[in-house]
């Protein structure tokens, strides 16, 4: 209902009868934060998460929150000069980012761009909110690249074949491989009997607070100090 206020459609014939473009326009705007933000219906959400997460108003409880090195890496489209060129110039401040991600290949910054826009910075200020809320929060980067990769990195969803040991055929899948699936099934078999991931068999995994360290999940399972400036121009 909320989208049909917005959008100034008073019912189900004035919807029906709204151009494509014009409904497609409408839901951009509308959802300009993500198709995936949850309704609020008042019960179960009764706020958006953002104005929760501001205002501390959740239960704080233990939380694993992450993101992988290339999530959007197997989705650019036209990794040119040009296109690079088109991303920056519709960002409020091109001019930093245009610098941090200089030393980069094309395709390489615009899967970081991207991926920092949809993926990495929304999971860090999630993780910022929780934790000043008081809930025990965990964050990772996955970043394990496979041997014979075929170009697309550590992918988004990458790391669920680790967590639940579901490699299929078509990956290759070494010790390495078997390894970062034992420790990292510890970690979440570790985090849903108590609420911490850590365990006797894998690195200390420490929590979000203001040292910003990630748990980097690859060949060398490790925490790392999150660079957080390319969020922080992203969302000042």
């Amino acid at each position: 209902m909320d989208f049909l206020r917005r959008a100034g459609i008073a019912n189900i014939d004035e919807l029906r009868r709204l151009p494509a473009q014009a409904l497609l326009d409408a839901a951009k705007e509308h959802f300009k934060r993500g198709y995936d933000d949850p309704p609020v219906d008042g019960w179960l959400l009764p706020a958006p998460p953002a104005e929760l997460l501001a205002r501390k108003a959740f239960t704080p409880r233990p939380v694993v929150i992450g993101f992988n090195a290339d999530e959007m890496l197997m989705y650019i489209d036209r990794p040119t000069p040009e296109r690079w060129q088109q991303a920056v110039a519709q960002l409020t401040n091109p001019g930093p980012v245009d610098d941090l991600l200089a030393e980069l290949p094309i395709p390489q910054r615009l899967d970081e761009l991207e991926s920092a826009t949809q993926f990495t910075c929304p999971s860090i200020a999630l993780a910022n909110g929780f934790a000043a809320g008081g809930a025990p929060t965990y964050v990772y980067r996955f970043a394990r690249i496979r041997e014979g990769d075929p170009g697309i990195g550590a992918y988004h969803g990458a790391e669920i074949p680790y967590v639940f040991d579901t490699h299929d055929a078509w990956l290759p899948t070494d010790a390495v491989d078997l390894d970062l699936t034992r420790r990292m099934m510890g970690y979440w078999q570790s985090f849903a009997a108590t609420g911490n991931p850590n365990h006797d068999d894998a690195p200390a995994w420490p929590r979000w607070d203001a040292d910003a360290r990630v748990q980097t999940l690859a060949e060398d399972i490790r925490p790392d100090v999150f660079d957080a400036r390319l969020c922080s121009v992203l969302t000042p």
